[in-house]
């Protein structure tokens, strides 16, 4: 049921059962005369009825179906913070230059193997904090 037809039959309601209301108080103050009772129970169910039809197709609509579909796009860039600098890698033994094909990750972590002097050592990088 659209919106401004749910304000208006609301309205409507209210407006009778305010209508009936005032109907009632009449009815108390001049003693129940037999018409006046009837036209309270008029105007009480020309109010309750549009506010029960409301509430009545407002239980059997349901919600719009909601998706979302999200997507991420992360570069390689993206994954590595702070300095992106580097130093090139030395042999702690003989001092000749390193080559990432000298480097290997191991389970011990990360093992480098000079071709130069044949020495095996684990590189430990400092915290950069």
């Amino acid at each position: 049921m659209r919106t401004w037809l749910k304000v208006v039959l609301i309205s409507l309601g209210v407006f009778f059962l305010i209508l009936s209301a005032i109907w009632f108080l009449a009815l108390s103050t001049s003693g129940f005369p037999i018409y006046l009772i009837f036209q309270f129970i008029f105007l009480f169910i020309l109010g309750s009825v549009p506010i029960v039809i409301v509430i009545l197709v407002s239980k059997r609509e349901r919600p719009p179906e909601v998706r979302i579909d999200q997507r991420i796009e992360i570069k390689g860039e993206d994954l590595v913070g702070g300095d992106r600098s580097y130093e090139k890698l030395k042999c702690h033994n003989c001092g000749a230059g390193l080559e990432t094909k000298d480097v290997r990750f191991t389970d011990a972590g990360m093992m480098v193997k000079c071709p130069y002097c044949d020495q095996v050592y684990a590189i430990e990088e400092k915290p950069k904090w």
